[in-house]
């Protein structure tokens, strides 16, 4: 078993005023050769857009892209003028296949929006394009995994192109998870969004990433009341 922890302040941070970011991964002008990806994973970034703002549009080909916001709503538009509000409690996946054109938009006047945007490739290229949304937050129950996203199709899950699996766990403070891969030979990246844990018996904080390969099992014990995601994957 291979296992790294990933601490938060070992994250690149980039600053545009308007909007600021950390990569746990290499990003725009971030290049880290020895933290390019976790398998299929590409990006993992953190960003905080302020009120008001935009990103301009930008296109996204062969990607499965998740966003996840942790504070506040977020608007995604596309270049036909769709418009699709991302709730806070809700996760939307975006199948980029080949190719979408999107712009990310805090439309509150004043507090900045804040969210997670997780890339993955995908297991088959050049599909069409597809978003779908999950409002995740009323089926969450303390200490038992939420899974979000699957290469399955199931109701109240998002299904991704690709043999992976994420869930969305709350827990109490003293409580534990034995967690057993979905898939022999994946990989699995918890990463903690608040409070925290020891996973494999190191100690993860909030917004750590815990990174574990070549085991298909591991435990997670809360060390305070914590919200994770853990999504697992294959490491190539």
């Amino acid at each position: 078993m291979k296992v790294e922890i990933h601490q938060s302040d070992q994250r690149a941070r980039a600053s545009y005023g308007w909007l600021e970011a950390r990569y746990s991964f290499s990003f725009a002008d971030y290049f880290n050769p020895v933290r390019e990806r976790f398998g299929v994973v590409r990006v993992l970034n953190e960003v905080s857009l302020s009120g008001g703002h935009a990103t301009a549009l930008h296109t996204h080909t062969n990607m499965e892209i998740i966003t996840i916001p942790l504070k506040g709503d977020l608007e995604q538009l596309d270049a036909n003028g769709n418009r699709d509000l991302i709730r806070e409690g809700e996760v939307q996946l975006l199948s980029a296949g080949t190719g979408i054109t999107v712009s990310e938009a805090n439309l509150s006047s004043g507090e900045p929006c804040s969210f997670l945007q997780i890339w993955i490739f995908p297991e088959t290229k050049h599909t069409n394009p597809e978003v779908d949304k999950l409002a995740y937050n009323a089926l969450v129950r303390k200490n038992i995994p939420r899974l979000i996203v699957s290469p399955d199709k199931k109701s109240s899950v998002l299904r991704i192109r690709q043999q992976a699996w994420m869930y969305i766990l709350d827990m109490d403070k003293g409580s534990g998870l034995d967690y057993q891969l979905n898939r022999t030979g994946n990989g699995l990246l918890v990463f903690v969004i608040e409070g925290e844990v020891n996973v494999a018996g190191g100690q993860v904080h909030r917004r750590d990433s815990f990174e574990m390969r070549g085991a298909d099992r591991v435990t997670v014990v809360a060390r305070e009341e914590a919200r994770l995601l853990l999504f697992e994957v294959p490491e190539d």
